[in-house]
This record gives structure tokens, sequence and C-alpha cells, in this order.
């Protein structure tokens, strides 16, 4: 299994020692409280939780900023249409262009909340194997054929990155230098066409290689969950910080 999702599921903590039932069920649950949080105070107070909840779990914190990048990347066009769109007090305004200071609150709201949510999800899924959180979500109710589906899709995108990654040099030893012309945008939809036939090639045999060790449509994991008191202690302390942070925020509205 490729170690980008569960790279640190390797290290002991309280977090990582926590069944991952509770653990799942607890921060999506979390997750999804989040972002219904309506006040600044609320975001924030949900943000040092998750920024807590990671230092914990001993996720190096430069870790959990670099995965950051992508998220930030598609958040940043809030700054650049609500600012200018939203009514509200100017802070800036050249003719008829003006800077909303309302807009520019709300974009930084919306960044604030889902930065929240997505350092969460870290301790989440980070601090086990993941297809131990694949399992949880089927022991939690999610179908099997689904699960199945992503834990597949998964494992096998880092190995067709890598055959991608394997073409690429192949043409570039072949002296192809990618440009602005049809004959690059030729050679690209070839590279595109074979990789979709070695993708079904390859699940093709997959599927027969799995038949061949007895796979009968259910995927099956030598670990046991098997949760003790302080499991539940840990969702109900967790829980109660949650419930907490809603409550500000209610009284802040």
């Amino acid at each position: 299994m490729h170690p980008e999702i569960d790279k640190f599921a390797h290290l002991d903590s309280h977090i990582h020692r926590w069944d991952p039932r509770f653990k799942l069920a607890v921060l999506i649950i979390m997750a999804f409280a989040f972002a219904w949080l309506e006040t600044f105070p609320g975001v924030a107070a949900a943000l040092i939780f998750s920024i807590s909840l990671n230092l914990i779990s001993k996720i190096p914190l430069l870790f959990v900023i670099r995965r950051l990048k992508g998220p930030l990347f598609f958040l940043f066009p809030f700054f650049i249409i609500l600012p200018f769109t939203v009514k509200g007090v100017p802070i800036f305004s050249i003719g008829h262009i003006t800077i909303s200071g309302q807009g520019f609150m709300i974009a930084s709201f919306l960044t604030l909340k889902a930065i929240a949510i997505i350092i969460l999800l870290f301790p989440c899924l980070s601090t086990q194997p993941f297809h131990l959180s694949m399992k949880a979500m089927g022991k939690l109710g999610l179908p099997s054929v689904l699960v199945q589906l992503v834990l597949f899709t998964y494992r096998y995108l880092f190995v067709l990155m890598g055959e991608y990654k394997h073409m690429r040099s192949a043409m570039a030893a072949r002296s192809f230098v990618p440009g602005t012309n049809f004959r690059t945008i030729r050679v690209l939809s070839n590279l595109i066409g074979v990789m979709m036939i070695r993708s079904f090639e390859k699940t093709e045999n997959i599927y027969r290689a799995m038949l061949a060790r007895g796979y009968e449509g259910k995927l099956h994991v030598l670990e046991e969950f098997k949760a003790n008191n302080f499991d539940i202690l840990k969702a109900s302390l967790i829980s109660f910080a949650g419930i907490v942070i809603i409550l500000f925020d209610l009284m802040n509205r």
C-alpha cells in the first residue's frame, strides 16, 4: 500500500491506539458539524481543536501544511470573487471597482472553516493503515462494494501514476518535447489511450489473480477491532469538546 495517506500510521499516540470505528465515526461527525459553524469565534475554536488533535497524534505539522497547498489553491478564488461581488463597506475603491470588506471577511471565514475541517481529517485517516480505515468504514455501514472500490482505486491509482511516469520518460528519451501544436495533442491523446487500454488489461489480470486466490466478493482483513473502555472515554471527551465548540458558536451568533 502506498504510504501517502497512512504515512504516519506507525507512530504511537492516544489517537493511534483509538479504535478506528470510534475514531472515524466521531471525527467525521465533527467534520460535518464544523461545516455548520457560522461565526469567526466558532471557527477559530474548531481550528484550534483540529490543530491540537494533530499535535496529540504526533503528525508533523510541516506535513499537514504541505498537504494544505492543494485545497488552498481551490479556496484562493474566494478572495478574488467575493470581495468584488458581495455588497458591504468598501475598503478600497478605484473608479467603479470596489473591494468589499464584507466579501473579504466571508472569503476568510470560508477558508478558515475549510482548513479546520481538512486538518481534522489527518488524525482521522493518517493514524491507522488505510485498509483498516476502509474496514472500519465497512463496520460502520458503508456498502462492501463501495469500500472495495475506494480501496482498489487508492491502491492502483499510484500504480497507474508510476506507469505514466515511465511512459513520459520513454517519450522524453525519444526526443519528445511538449509544445502548443497539433503533434503534441496527438501524442498526448495516444498516451491517454494507451493508459486506458493498459488499465483495462491490468484490471482483468488483477481480477483473475483474485479469483485464483479464492475471492468471492469480500475482502478479508486479518486484524480485528476490539474496543475497550478507554476507546469509549476518548469518544466521549472528543464528542464533548465538539459540543462545546458548537455551543460556543451558537452563543456568538
